[in-house]
C-alpha cells in the first residue's frame, strides 16, 4: 500500500478549507438523510449541501422532496442555497 503527504498549493489554503467544508457538510447532510429520509427539513438541508457542492439537479430533486413531505415554502426565504435553487428554471418545472 503507498502514501503520501498531503500538501497544499502555496496561497491555497481557504481553498483547501472550503473544499473540506463542503465534503462533511454533504457527509453529513447525506447521513441525516439515512436516518430521517422523509423529513422535510433534513431533506431541505440536503437541498442546500447539493447546492454548495455545485450539484444544481440534485439539490432541486430534494427541495421538491421537502416540500412534498411539508417544508415550508415561506422557509425558502431564509436560506440562501434555497433561494437560488427555487429560482432555478428547471425547479420549476419539476413538479409540472
Amino acid at each position: 500500500m503507498s502514501s503520501g503527504r498531503y500538501e497544499s498549493s502555496e496561497g491555497s489554503t481557504i481553498g483547501t478549507a472550503v473544499t473540506f467544508f463542503l465534503i462533511g457538510l454533504g457527509a453529513g447532510a447525506l447521513t441525516a438523510l439515512a436516518l430521517a429520509p422523509k423529513d422535510a427539513n433534513v431533506q431541505s438541508e440536503v437541498a442546500e449541501a447539493y447546492e454548495a457542492l455545485g450539484e444544481r439537479s440534485l439539490a432541486i430533486k430534494y427541495l421538491h422532496l421537502a416540500l412534498q413531505n411539508g417544508f415550508p415554502k415561506m422557509q425558502i426565504e431564509g436560506a440562501i442555497g434555497l433561494i437560488r435553487v427555487s429560482a432555478d428554471p428547471e425547479f420549476q418545472k419539476y413538479g409540472k
